[in-house]
């Protein structure tokens, strides 16, 4: 550090005035040395029971270069409000976290973080989110939001338009911002928006999308725009716990890449619950009979054979998903990724 060189600060000691104590030392030889290249870019204070980020006001000059700040798990409850303590991280800050902590909501000011590839405010005691937080984050790849108390995601998450992973399980969401998902056509790879109340998702769903998971939610239908659209080339697809009645047959395209498919329980009419208690190639292989027949299905379009139908039971997954509980316990963990993706 003598030369005055690039350091990354590391630390899980839990005193916050220690944290305090090793910033105004470093900050205090910096100006001792006159070194104008004395720059943190790695900055960790996580499980050190701070309530405050009150250093990111203070301490301007020497985080004006982090590219990673983790501030979980400790007991934050706000943050400072003011632009001057975040506008020295709006080209550098890359990746924020501030999951497991006691916040109930963000201030506007984060809103000019527009270098940031992945946020994560997870855990959380969030009721709202600034309504132009997203506005500028154009760089945002990885957003994690789950359990918090969020009843739905502002407009400007749209601006978003890098975004690979979205993570708003175990919310109180009853619905998903329809338009953003045109602007993720290209770039939105994993979903998972379990454990909330949510009643449908977006017909048009991005065509890259490999990994969905909606269990526990009020889902009545899902569909794919149009009868001739191919589906997204999907890899894992979670839907128990919902009242759909119906999966659109155009699912069994994706018989090659599909190794994960939970449907029950569901009152499904079609597919047949009969066939898909006897597991994903089954259920895949009926649909596929139905598309050779022009029977598109999930849309109501053309006639199917009659079944029992029922809810209960859960039946599961049968053959080729023996990955399925594995799947389904990452993607309803406590603390995770989103659906072990991205």
């Amino acid at each position: 550090d003598d030369d005055g060189a690039t350091t990354t600060t590391t630390t899980d000691e839990r005193s916050p005035l220690l944290q305090e104590a090793k910033l105004a030392e470093r900050q205090a030889k910096r100006e001792e040395q006159g070194v104008d290249n004395f720059e943190v870019q790695w900055l960790e204070i996580r499980r050190a029971q701070i309530t405050q980020a009150g250093f990111l006001r203070n301490y301007r000059r020497l985080l004006r270069r982090v590219v990673f700040l983790n501030l979980s798990e400790n007991f934050l409850t706000r943050l400072p409000s003011e632009k001057r303590a975040w506008s020295h991280l709006r080209k550098s800050l890359m990746q924020l976290d501030l999951s497991s902590n006691r916040l109930r909501e963000l201030p506007d000011e984060m809103a000019i973080l527009h270098g940031l590839s992945s946020l994560d405010v997870s855990n959380n005691e969030l009721l709202h989110l600034p309504p132009l937080l997203f506005s500028k984050m154009r760089s945002l790849q990885r957003l994690l939001l789950h359990h918090n108390r969020l009843q739905l995601l502002p407009k400007s998450v749209c601006h978003c338009r890098r975004l690979v992973l979205l993570d708003c399980s175990f919310n109180q969401m009853e619905r998903l911002p329809t338009n953003s998902f045109s602007r993720w056509s290209s770039t939105l790879e994993v979903l998972v928006v379990n454990n909330n109340r949510i009643k449908e998702l977006p017909a048009a769903l991005p065509r890259r999308l490999r990994r969905v998971d909606a269990s526990n939610n009020r889902l009545k239908r899902i569909e794919f725009s149009g009868t001739s659209r191919k589906p997204p080339k999907l890899e894992l697809l979670i839907l128990t716990n919902n009242n759909i009645e119906k999966i659109p047959n155009l699912l069994g395209q994706c018989d090659k890449t599909l190794h994960t498919l939970e449907l029950l329980p569901n009152p499904l009419r079609s597919p047949p619950r009969a066939v898909v208690v006897d597991g994903r190639d089954a259920t895949l292989h009926w649909m596929r009979k139905q598309l050779r027949a022009g029977v598109a299905g999930g849309g109501g379009g053309g006639s199917l054979r009659s079944s029992s139908s029922g809810v209960g039971g859960s039946g599961g997954s049968g053959g080729g998903s023996a990955s399925t509980s594995r799947a389904t316990s990452r993607t309803t963990k406590k603390r995770g990724d989103g659906g072990g993706g991205g």
